[in-house]
């Protein structure tokens, strides 16, 4: 059996099996990568917590980067250093987050880990960045402490950069004086993707004094098992230049209270989120300030403080969120209306008057499918967009049978065949959402029953022909008012089962307006002491008869049918 170099006897042997296993093993000519450790005697990092280990660590990363890339070894234990400079293709490597801790030093107001820094611009355009940045680069199995308890000034990020194509992994982010990781990169996409599509995986960023996660690219990044909590703003904000971003399983929580702090605010479009979770925001847990986002699974969640589940949209003029990227000016929002998103997802204990959902500016197009638990408000506030499809299941509410309080099912048609049921053969029954009827073909019918199935009401179309069979009474509507008809007036018909007429003294000349569908019905009631007789010609009158056969007497009522070939109505009783 082939015994393992250990790291003090025979460093550069393990060095190679540990780049091999990294992937990063190799020069362009063949030749092994360095591999460093930190604390070997031409380094010298004592990584005792309380030296000043800055040289070594920056001895260290310039050797490597010197040698055209490699690995550079923090072992067990805390290196205190002032700011480090990331270079491309040099790795940092811990021997875990709970073993390996490198510092930010009392009073260096500097960051932590930095790179190009002068490039960053989370709202500058895409593509119109400098395309040099720090490139295949990884840092692993660590802590990066930001120490902000002992900086007083200047812009402090354990880890800020401008770059993409590299990896973060096994890592924890603490203690940011001015936030916890902020990456930028809008130079652009290169055909090989290179400059694309950076992974992050197990990560926490904790305990930081503004943003713990802020990113502006680049585009397609992966992030898997990422947590962001107690920060004093948002937890996470992904800048327009991060698109395509897709996470799986990330948690947010305990933003900061108090200063319109936010769980998840989002600008970029094509944003995917899988079993992600935010609670604990005072304002609201995710903000959709951009189009396509996917939020699937997971659950977002009051925690213990009282703020709304998503905000859709925003309205033009009003305050913006902090460090929020699309605004008119520095303190006034832009209007954004997001479209073709898609939530579905828990959403629970939500306290906060806007609800679950808080529809601020929805451009529609999107689709909410959720679960909905709460107990005080309306789980929803401001107005859905009409092409937005909703499906609320809600519990814990007193429904009055508005839709705020209460399940609601909303489907946004506009076809010929919009919703259809269909058998083994043949369609059952479609809505036909772009003529608005309800079709029901191939000889479909209705039948109502009192009990399970067994006692049969009435039934409409059983028959073929279209009867309606009715075991209950038949009523029609009537007209709202009284018509006080006057002699060479018109009884109107139009919409009413039932025309309700009260002359205040016999009339004559009297038309009966005409009717609009074959066979249509309509009884007309005399609510008066006086006679109603219609005019003799009934090419005018629209009535069939002589003028005085088809007279209404005081306080009496007329049944008449439309004919539809003499385009004439007939007294049916």
């Amino acid at each position: 059996m082939t015994r393992l170099p250990t790291i003090s006897g025979d460093s550069n042997a393990w060095g190679s099996v540990l780049n091999a296993f990294l992937g990063v093993a190799h020069n362009a000519d063949g030749s092994l990568k360095a591999f460093i450790n930190v604390k070997d005697s031409t380094y010298g990092a004592v990584m005792d917590g309380s030296t000043d280990d800055t040289a070594a660590l920056a001895a260290a990363m310039n050797a490597a980067n010197n040698a055209g890339g490699g690995t550079v070894f923090v072992p067990a234990g805390t290196l205190i250093t002032g700011n480090q400079t990331l270079y491309s293709n040099v790795h940092l490597l811990g021997a875990g987050i709970g073993a390996t801790t490198i510092k930010l030093k009392n009073g260096a107001n500097a960051d932590l880990f930095s790179a190009y820094t002068s490039s960053i611009n989370l709202g500058g355009a895409f593509g119109a960045g400098s395309t040099t940045g720090i490139s295949s680069w990884s840092i692993q199995n660590m802590t990066l402490d930001g120490n902000r308890a002992n900086q007083s000034s200047g812009t402090s990020y354990p880890l800020r950069f401008y770059g993409y194509g590299y990896i973060l992994h096994n890592m924890r982010v603490i203690n940011g004086y001015s936030g916890g990781i902020l990456c930028d990169w809008r130079g652009g996409n290169s055909s090989s993707g290179e400059t694309i599509e950076c992974q992050w995986s197990n990560m926490k960023a904790l305990w930081c004094n503004a943003i713990g996660i802020e990113v502006g690219g680049p585009s397609d990044m992966m992030w898997t098992n990422i947590v962001s909590a107690h920060t004093l703003t948002h937890c996470v904000h992904i800048a327009p230049n991060a698109a395509g971003l897709q996470i799986t399983n990330m948690h947010t929580w305990s933003p900061a209270s108090g200063v319109n702090a936010v769980g998840w605010l989002v600008e970029a479009d094509d944003v995917l989120c899988v079993n992600c979770e935010s609670e604990g925001a005072d304002t609201a847990n995710v903000v959709v300030l951009a189009n396509s986002l996917q939020w699937i699974g997971g659950r977002v969640f009051a925690g213990s403080i009282a703020g709304a589940g998503f905000q859709i949209g925003q309205t033009s003029g009003g305050t913006p969120y902090s460090g929020q990227i699309n605004v008119t000016n520095p303190t006034t929002t832009e209007n954004i209306a997001p479209v073709q998103y898609i939530i579905r997802t828990l959403v629970t204990d939500i306290t906060n008057t806007n609800g679950s959902f808080w529809f601020v500016n929805d451009g529609g197009y999107g689709l909410i499918d959720s679960v909905i638990y709460q107990t005080v408000h309306t789980w929803f506030t401001g107005s859905p967009h009409g092409f937005t499809v909703l499906r609320a299941i809600v519990n814990g509410l007193t429904s009055d049978g508005t839709r705020g309080l209460s399940n609601f099912f909303r489907l946004h048609l506009n076809a010929f065949s919009g919703f259809t049921v269909v058998n083994d053969v043949n369609d059952v029954f479609n809505i036909n959402a772009s003529s608005q009827r309800f079709e029901m073909p191939y000889g479909t019918y209705i039948r109502g029953y009192s009990d399970g199935y067994t006692t049969q009401t009435y039934s409409i179309g059983a028959d073929g022909a279209g009867s309606i069979i009715s075991n209950g009474s038949l009523s029609t509507g009537e007209s709202a008012t009284e018509a006080a008809t006057a002699s060479n007036g018109t009884i109107n018909t139009a919409g009413v089962g039932e025309a309700k007429v009260a002359p205040t003294g016999n009339i004559t000349g009297v038309i009966l307006q005409a009717g609009t569908v074959k066979g249509q019905e309509v009884v007309v009631v005399n609510h008066s002491a006086f006679t109603i007789t219609f005019n003799t010609t009934p090419a005018t009158s629209n009535v069939a008869g002589s003028a005085a056969d088809p007279a209404i007497p005081a306080n009496c009522c007329r049944l008449f049918k439309w004919n539809s070939s003499t385009n004439l109505w007939y007294r049916a009783a």
